[in-house]
């Protein structure tokens, strides 16, 4: 384990897969360099890209989409709680039947995206139904966001 500041879920994947082709190697009996990176190489790569045109084009975009954001899809049940007290969560956990599951997978293949564009494309379809509304936003959580 790792706190988040050191290592977030990309970066534990990156891990593992470079300690998986040490090992292979290892197994083997050849030697493997990693070509690590370093983190002043990120942060010169970040301050070029700040500096770019197409920094600027992009924050021009995000800027312009989000303008106006539409109303909260959802009511927050925690409405009168203030800023500094705990946020209650908990969390639902469905596994979809094999079946389904493979389904999903092939329709993704078919037209060239992932499951999670797929069931994110359901959920856009569902809640553009349900509240006869347009646009709605939902933040997503994403790895290596660098």
């Amino acid at each position: 384990q790792a706190h988040h500041l050191i290592l977030d879920g990309w970066g534990y994947g990156q891990m593992m897969k470079s300690l998986g082709e040490l090992y292979t190697a290892q197994i083997e009996g050849h030697s493997l360099e990693l070509d690590a990176p370093r983190y002043s190489d990120f942060i010169l790569d970040d301050a070029r890209y700040h500096a770019s045109p197409r920094f600027a084009k992009d924050k021009a975009y995000w800027l312009d989409k989000y303008r106006s954001l539409p109303e909260p899809l959802l009511v927050s049940r925690y409405h009168n709680r203030r800023a500094t007290d705990p946020a209650p969560s908990h969390a639902w956990v469905q596994a979809l039947p094999g079946v389904l599951h493979a389904r999903l997978k092939q329709f993704a293949e078919r037209h060239n995206a992932s499951a999670f564009h797929v069931l994110l494309a359901a959920l856009h379809v569902y809640f553009t139904r349900t509240t006869q509304r347009k646009e709605w936003v939902v933040g997503l959580p994403l790895l290596n966001r660098t």
